[in-house]
């Protein structure tokens, strides 16, 4: 079965736009994101003043996990609201990650979430 999700870029768009439609005013907070080859990375706060909290995601991968799921928009809509629904603060470990460099949280400690 061939998959909707060919870009990486469509699928972070479209995961911003979500994530933004889904926050109230207690949070998450998207901190910063960006496109890694086949991955995605997005930082994120599940408070105002909560950790950072980080996940990285294989894209192709996720296209075979969530199947019969199909494009950028049903993924995005699965991935808010099964991924980025307070409280993940306490999950996670601080690591150093070459894939975390460029984002505008460098220097910041972020809790990587099944990294």
């Amino acid at each position: 079965m061939s998959h909707e999700i060919a870009k990486p870029s469509q699928l972070l768009i479209e995961l911003r736009r979500e994530f933004d439609e889904q926050r109230d005013d207690d949070g998450p907070y998207w901190e910063d994101a960006k496109v890694d080859g086949d991955h995605i990375i997005v930082v994120y706060r599940d408070r105002a003043k909560s950790p950072l909290i980080g996940r990285r995601y294989n894209v192709p991968r996720l296209a075979t996990l969530f199947e019969p799921v199909q494009g950028a928009r049903a993924l995005a809509e699965t991935l808010v609201s099964s991924d980025f629904v307070p409280p993940s603060t306490g999950g996670g470990r601080e690591l150093d990650v070459p894939w975390a460099k460029g984002l505008n949280v460098e220097g910041q400690t972020i809790r990587w979430i099944d990294a």
